[in-house]
């Protein structure tokens, strides 16, 4: 299961077009992925008006999707690593997290190097995984992260069913290896 999904997890963080890889080392905490935007610029009206959209579609969607779990998972093609944090949130609350790091091997094999699970008060308790947000916390996330330059960066925002973020991202302009800031839901489920 392990080489399945880092083998995942890999093939999701590579491609030009759809750079995947983040700029953080892989002992970077969660709180370097999601950074603060600067006050003096805004998210390009084009992005802005497709996270309005999307949140528009999210609210509609939301009454029959209280309960949801979802998995960000991030690459980092150089450090040979990754990770994936899954969220469960239920009726805005965070009630579960669970965590997973991977490191490839010289010899093609894959070791987990952190693995646990939170739940209930604990949630949140350990400094590795992403927050758990709810999408609405995921929404301003986003903005942060797409109140850039646009003339400096590529941006990467990419919505799915119900208008749930799938990705959003950044790159800077002239960085090509791991320098994408952001997150990637890989999954995103309703629950009963």
């Amino acid at each position: 299961m392990k080489v399945a999904v880092f083998a995942c997890l890999l093939v999701l963080g590579c491609g030009s077009a759809a750079d995947r890889g983040v700029a953080l080392p892989p002992d970077a905490d969660a709180q370097d992925v999601r950074p603060d935007a600067r006050p003096d610029l805004s998210v390009p009206p084009e992005l802005e008006s497709r996270l309005r959209t999307a949140m528009e579609t999210w609210q509609q969607a939301k009454p029959i999707c209280r309960s949801y779990e979802y998995i960000s998972s991030q690459t980092f093609m150089f450090a040979r690593s990754s990770r994936a944090t899954t969220v469960r949130i239920v009726d805005d609350r965070p009630v579960a997290r669970s965590y997973a790091a991977y490191a490839g091997l010289p010899d093609g094999g894959i070791e987990t190097t952190e693995e646990w699970h939170e739940s209930g008060a604990e949630v949140g308790s350990h400094p590795n995984g992403d927050p758990p947000h709810t999408v609405e916390q995921l929404f301003q996330d986003c903005r942060a992260l797409l109140a850039r330059d646009p003339k400096a960066n590529f941006f990467y925002l990419e919505i799915g069913e119900r208008g749930v973020l799938k990705e959003c991202r950044y790159r800077p302009m002239g960085c090509v290896d791991d320098c994408t800031v952001g997150f990637y839901i890989g999954q995103f489920d309703c629950l009963p």
